[in-house]
């Protein structure tokens, strides 16, 4: 039931995210004291790719693929559960003078440096384990190269960077749609074998 509820949520969480993605592109502010259309969705959805990250990693089964991806799950909604903690903290006692001086940035840059670990993680232990979750992990990896690819050409080419960048994010939120599907779908978990039974020889 795990696997079913936190596929749940991560798929949740990418529409979610995706929304965002077109509400920026449309111009529109994505921030806490931005817009408070945006800002809910962004916290909800980041909640939600958490908490369902959180339930696969302790789910256990074959659609974790194994210690390294429950361990890559695992840092995905620790970093995203911390960054929802954070904004909380921010909506009910907001940073007072210069906000680079806070030691809340700290807690952001490791949050998403942690994000950034937990997906090559997973991206990672999805590609090299094969089955069904090749997709997600392949996804991943091409999503997470082409935004580094944008992060070097926003100086020569900062026009073609904006859309590899736009690209990149849309790939890994199209990757774990794929693994939400997955998990709540329940296809890979193996079947029981019965107490005692033994392949018949011949």
């Amino acid at each position: 039931m795990r696997h079913r509820i936190g596929g749940l949520l991560i798929v949740v969480g990418s529409i979610g995210f995706g929304a965002l993605l077109i509400f920026a592109l449309a111009g529109q502010a994505i921030g806490a004291s931005g817009n408070s259309l945006t800002s809910s969705i962004g916290l909800g959805s980041t909640t939600c790719g958490g908490l369902g990250s959180g339930l696969l990693a302790l789910d256990g089964s074959a659609r974790s693929k194994g210690g390294p991806a429950r361990f890559g799950l695992g840092v995905v909604a620790a970093a995203l559960l911390g960054l929802v903690a954070v904004q909380l903290l921010l909506i009910f006692s907001p940073i007072q003078g210069d906000p680079l001086a806070s030691p809340i940035i700290l807690v952001f840059i490791g949050g998403y440096l942690a994000l950034l670990v937990g997906q090559i993680v997973v991206a990672l232990a999805f590609t090299f384990r094969g089955g069904s979750g090749v997709i997600t992990g392949w996804l991943c990896l091409a999503g997470l190269a082409a935004i580094l690819l944008s992060l070097l050409l926003v100086g020569p080419a900062p026009d073609l960077a904006a859309v590899l960048g736009v690209t990149g994010l849309a790939v890994i939120l199209v990757g774990w749609l794929t693994l939400g599907v997955m998990a709540m779908r329940g296809g890979e978990r193996p079947q029981p074998v019965p107490t005692g039974s033994r392949p018949t020889e011949r």
